[in-house]
């Protein structure tokens, strides 16, 4: 069975901006608006980010699910849901994100549908007919 990674090297948000390469008000306003949130460690204001979180932000979904099915390579729990309830939780996070997205109004509802519907029989067909593996990858990017 594959497990989801749990590596918690943390950076710094000037460590962190060097990384995307992009400034550090940048990542405080992606922080701000649920873009790419930032760790707080024990409720104080200085923000930190797995590296690994970094990684898959900057990385292309398509290569990474790709690594994973050939390679078998393990993948962060981002985008392993080893149950419906989870992939519903997260069907719904994406739901809400495109409903806020302009140009997205007549989309978002047909879009989910879509998701929904591949994900859901994905759990009561298992039609990659993975014995060892259970769940499935649901990753997206809203972005691109």
């Amino acid at each position: 069975m594959i497990k989801p990674i749990m590596d918690d090297t943390l950076l710094t948000i000037s460590q962190a901006a060097e990384f995307l390469n992009v400034s550090i008000d940048t990542l405080r306003r992606w922080d701000k608006n649920g873009k790419l949130a930032a760790i707080k460690k024990d409720g104080k204001t200085h923000r930190y980010y797995r590296e690994k979180d970094l990684e898959i932000f900057s990385s292309d979904l398509m290569r990474f699910a790709s690594e994973w099915i050939q390679n078998g390579t393990e993948f962060p729990g981002t985008f392993y849901c080893p149950t419906s309830s989870i992939f519903q939780a997260r069907l719904t996070k994406m739901e809400h994100a495109l409903m806020q997205k302009s140009g997205f109004e007549k989309l978002y509802s047909l879009i989910v549908l879509v998701a929904g519907e591949i994900g859901y029989n994905s759990f009561a067909h298992n039609l990659g007919q993975w014995p060892d593996t259970s769940g499935i990858f649901f990753g997206y990017d809203l972005e691109k």
